[in-house]
């Protein structure tokens, strides 16, 4: 008895992701792709998001595949089915973009892009990524370059919304650079990603002030400090936020 039940447990385990979460994953590496090049950050950190993930052998593969070989995004788009797991590329989309410290026009137009998608495609729960502007699939013709179609970045401060979002992002972006500046000679991504890909941006946001006002340290501009103990303060900081907010 206990053998037939670990049998179906290890056949359960080889069956891998659902479609529409395995082509969310696809879709994740499908950005690294973007902006013409994959840097050694980016591919650390597509291998850090998907090395626990219960991915059948065959889907393994064909990961390691579109991270060699590049994928076109709206190849997989459509079979992301599930309202959660789009969601979840799009804020994913966020870490991948930022891995290589950069965030170009392609990669800002591929995230504007995302945030559209997600409106049209549910859009019961769209309002959470409206960005105004228009441009389907078709105007957004996907190669391994570049972007176009995406509308002029002025008429975003229209929408009360999208310029609520753009000062959280705006102060998170001040935060954290002030924290990375305050690390000194450790490596940015040695201490991970400040926000899980699962919480929301306002939640976010407190934490980061949290962490910020709590791993303060005294010093002028330049001046180096204590990375172990920094990283220690913010680690600890994160868990403690985590923990109250539960």
């Amino acid at each position: 008895m206990m053998s037939k039940q670990q049998d179906q447990s290890d056949s359960h385990q080889s069956e891998g992701l659902n479609l529409s979460h395995f082509s969310m994953w696809r879709a994740v590496v499908a950005l690294v792709h973007v902006d013409g090049k994959v840097t050694d950050e980016e591919k650390a950190v597509i291998h850090r998001m998907t090395a626990n993930l219960n991915l059948s052998t065959a889907q393994r593969i064909t990961l390691d595949q579109d991270l060699e070989h590049g994928i076109v995004l709206e190849k997989v788009l459509d079979h992301i089915t599930d309202h959660r797991d789009f969601s979840q590329l799009v804020k994913t989309a966020k870490s991948i973009f930022m891995a290589d410290h950069e965030f170009d026009e392609s990669e800002q137009e591929t995230f504007n892009f995302l945030k559209r998608e997600f409106a049209r495609r549910f859009p019961a729960y769209g309002e959470q990524y409206e960005v105004r502007g228009h441009g389907g699939l078709a105007d957004y013709t996907r190669g391994v370059g570049p972007g176009t179609g995406v509308s002029s970045v002025f008429s975003l401060f229209r929408h009360p919304l999208i310029r609520y979002v753009l000062m959280g992002a705006i102060t998170m972006a001040l935060l954290y650079s002030v924290l990375m500046r305050r690390l000194s000679g450790l490596k940015p991504d040695s201490i991970g990603d400040l926000c899980p890909v699962n919480m929301s941006e306002p939640v976010c946001q407190a934490m980061m002030r949290s962490v910020f006002s709590q791993c303060q340290v005294p010093g002028v501009s330049g001046q180096n400090v204590d990375a172990d103990e920094l990283k220690k303060c913010i680690t600890k900081a994160k868990a403690q936020f985590i923990r109250n907010n539960q």
